[in-house]
């Protein structure tokens, strides 16, 4: 398997995994492009409205000006998962989470995995763990003093594990940093 950060030059990847392998077990879930967290809740419902196409142009546009981060993860040279990671402060999405910002964050280079996707015949053969390791070596690259997770508490399945599950976040040596609503702060300090 091999990881790639996610340029205009891969874009056509990115689209390709998103409309074909990624939601083949779950067709509706293909206009995502992973733009959630990014955009509050009112422009997500209106890009929602307004149909795929619109959704996709917009990610389009936030992948040329280098405004949407992640890697991408490549079997057999083609697309097979996904992991949107990127400084904590590009997502604003995260804000609807009162408390998840503390007043000793302040001035720290934190970075945020917010959402994985693998297609289905990939699916626990580690992908999702290879991706957020990944992560964690660009984000120490990149100066952060943390990467977070979101885990959602109560989740069922796949799709509502798209924050990742708990146990990868243990697996990859995060600890629970605290509970939200709905979701648990999964961080893991990024030493020197």
């Amino acid at each position: 398997m091999q990881i790639e950060a996610l340029t205009p030059a891969r874009a056509g990847d990115f689209f390709g995994f998103f409309e074909g392998a990624a939601f083949c077990d779950h067709p509706d879930w293909a206009a995502c492009y992973c733009l959630e967290g990014y955009l509050d809740r009112e422009e997500n419902r209106a890009l929602y409205r307004a149909g795929q196409q619109a959704r996709r142009l917009r990610a389009a546009k936030m992948i040329e000006e280098g405004a949407m981060h992640g890697y991408l993860a490549y079997a057999g040279g083609r697309a097979v998962g996904w992991c949107n990671a990127g400084p904590r402060g590009d997502y604003r999405r995260l804000s609807i989470y009162e408390g998840l910002i503390k007043s000793e964050d302040e001035g720290q280079n934190i970075w945020s995995a917010v959402c994985f996707c693998i297609a289905p015949p990939f699916r626990s053969q580690g992908e999702a763990t290879a991706l957020l390791r990944h992560v964690c070596v660009e984000a120490k690259k990149r100066g952060a003093q943390w990467v977070e997770g979101y885990p959602n508490r109560g989740a069922k399945d796949c799709y509502e594990h798209y924050h990742g599950p708990k146990e990868l976040y243990l697996k990859c040596g995060f600890s629970a940093d605290r509970e939200l609503e709905g979701i648990t702060v999964m961080r893991r300090r990024m030493e020197g």
